[in-house]
């Protein structure tokens, strides 16, 4: 943050290794702003590309792009308004 701007936003995911895969998603972030609902359907998009198509003993591909999906939308949008707080 710089001046109540979001400078950058990243969302990042670990797939079956060690091996983090990030996304930057930080028009996505400014344009919802803290509206973890209008981030929604945007965190879908990343979350297909960020999880792995084989299964796992984890989850599903199906399951682990539907939980990346809700968390990538409910925690950008919490750290947003976390951030902005009495800034605006």
């Amino acid at each position: 943050m710089s001046g109540g701007q979001v400078e950058e936003a990243v969302l990042t995911a670990f797939g079956r290794s060690d091996r983090a895969v990030t996304r930057d998603v930080t028009v996505m972030v400014c344009v919802a702003g803290g509206d973890a609902d209008a981030l929604a359907e945007p965190a879908a998009t990343p979350a297909g590309e960020l999880v792995d198509t084989a299964g796992e003993p984890h989850g599903s591909p199906a399951y682990r792009r539907r939980l990346l999906s809700a968390l990538g939308a409910r925690e950008p949008a919490r750290a947003y308004r976390f951030a902005t707080r009495g800034k605006r």
